[in-house]
């Protein structure tokens, strides 16, 4: 018996077809032929280093002037760690930690990324931002061979905390992540956080923990 809820089921996966098959024959990668290039050269740039966790690098709860780029830099890291005592994982890693380090930006910023695949390693990565649209969140631009370096820039347009992670593709991106590829960025509102009445709200210390479960 064909119910309602079957047929309307049936239209929307005729009507997501297409859309899927354009997006396999374009590699997984979709283009975008009228975007309009911005012009940054009037923005001033930010380096910042990463730490790693439970620590957060210096950052403002509340942005003292416009829009900035925010350089960042990450190695990737394939080395054993120590999950219990005893016990080892062949781990993948984002700057030698799991989770990878917490980057804070603000509503507006533009992240840039510097991501560096050494030749020491033997496998291929790349990094695939949710707070990013377009391109995989950047998987599809960053996939690095070892010995390669990339650089991916996006404007941190959303705020909120998302998580960010290793993409390479098909089943490699379960064992990437469970291999400890995964980290977070978090994007605050220009003006700082606020309560659900509008009020700011401030914070004296802060730290990031992110949850892994090895078997």
């Amino acid at each position: 018996m064909l119910t309602r809820r079957a047929a309307l089921m049936g239209a929307a996966g005729l009507a997501a077809a297409p859309l899927a098959a354009t997006a396999a024959k374009a590699g997984e990668a979709m283009v975008i032929t009228d975007a309009v290039e911005a012009d940054l050269s009037t923005l001033p740039r930010r380096k910042v280093e990463l730490v790693k966790p439970p620590f957060v690098h210096a950052h403002d709860q509340v942005a003292r002037h416009g829009p900035e780029i925010v350089e960042f830099q990450m190695t990737i890291e394939e080395k054993e760690i120590e999950v219990d005592k005893g016990a080892y994982l062949q781990a993948m890693t984002f700057d030698g930690s799991v989770p990878g380090p917490l980057m804070v930006v603000h509503e507006g910023d533009y992240v840039e990324l510097t991501l560096i695949n050494p030749a020491t390693n033997s496998l291929p990565h790349n990094i695939d931002f949710h707070s990013a649209t377009g391109a995989l969140g950047g998987g599809a631009l960053t996939l690095v061979n070892p010995g390669e370096m990339t650089k991916l820039r996006f404007k941190a347009t959303r705020p909120g905390t998302f998580v960010y992670h290793c993409a390479p593709g098909g089943p490699m991106i379960p064992w990437h992540v469970v291999s400890g590829m995964s980290g977070a960025i978090m994007i605050l509102p220009r003006d700082g956080l606020s309560d659900d009445r509008g009020r700011p709200v401030s914070y004296d210390k802060v730290f990031y923990i992110g949850e892994n479960d090895f078997y």
